[in-house]
């Protein structure tokens, strides 16, 4: 039996000692992390560098765009990557994470099927830029890491995207 199946219910997973989001950010991030420190932890960025330094394995990073002149870069950023992400620096929950299976010619192969052409992979590039996807509405940035694959023990854990651990 699957993890999953055995634990179906919120109160199967607390009773198993699983910590669900709503509980975690009110009893655990907000009870114990100053609030002087949530601008490290709001940009994945600064997240990104911080991990980094502790020497923290993390995805690696295939660069970043800050400026709107820059967004014709990721033709160059991407091309020796077969599949990447595109994430925005202050972005929430997982929303609006590009996820590139493949690329050729122009053309991107989306995680949940479909394909985009250059014209829309910069696009929502600049609507990352413009701050569509931060809770402020304040310019972002966006940057590029390479894929993770879902190794499949995993397979149920999460309804999109991969799961993965906070600390």
């Amino acid at each position: 039996m699957w993890f999953w199946q055995k634990y179906t219910s919120p109160w199967s997973l607390s009773q198993a000692g699983i910590l669900g989001m709503n509980k975690r950010n009110h009893s655990y991030i907000s009870r114990y992390n100053p609030r002087r420190l949530y601008p490290l932890v709001d940009d994945k960025l600064k997240t990104k560098r911080i991990a980094l330094d502790a020497g923290v394995t993390v995805p690696e990073l295939i660069g970043t765009i800050r400026e709107q002149h820059d967004v014709t870069r990721i033709t160059a950023l991407v091309k020796d990557w077969p599949g990447f992400c595109i994430k925005p620096a202050r972005g929430s929950g997982g929303k609006r994470i590009l996820i590139i299976r493949r690329h050729v010619q122009g053309r991107f192969t989306k995680s949940i099927g479909g394909i985009l052409d250059m014209t829309a992979v910069r696009r929502h590039l600049s609507n990352i830029l413009a701050g569509l996807f931060t809770l402020s509405g304040t310019p972002d940035a966006a940057f590029i890491e390479d894929l993770i694959e879902l190794d499949s023990r995993f397979a149920g854990y999460s309804h999109e995207g991969i799961p993965d651990l906070r600390i």
